[in-house]
């Protein structure tokens, strides 16, 4: 069993550095950073006029609601 912890051990780190490779790169990706800036202007638009306008920010949870905008 010492064996088989140690061995899902070294799993777990390879798949943590990966994800952290990953987050990395997201960092540095200027065409992401540019769609979450497309993402928040579309938003303050929607919601102008409301106390949600100009918005300076977004929760990533809210990307899932993307897909209800039809037009």
């Amino acid at each position: 069993t010492i064996v088989s912890f140690r061995e899902k051990m070294d799993n777990l780190k390879n798949s943590i550095s990966i994800i952290d490779e990953a987050c990395k790169e997201a960092l540095k990706s200027k065409g992401l950073v540019k769609i979450f800036e497309y993402i928040l202007m579309f938003g303050n638009f929607i919601n102008s006029g409301t106390n949600r306008g100009r918005t300076p920010g977004f929760k990533l949870d809210a990307l899932k609601k993307l897909s209800d905008f039809k037009t």
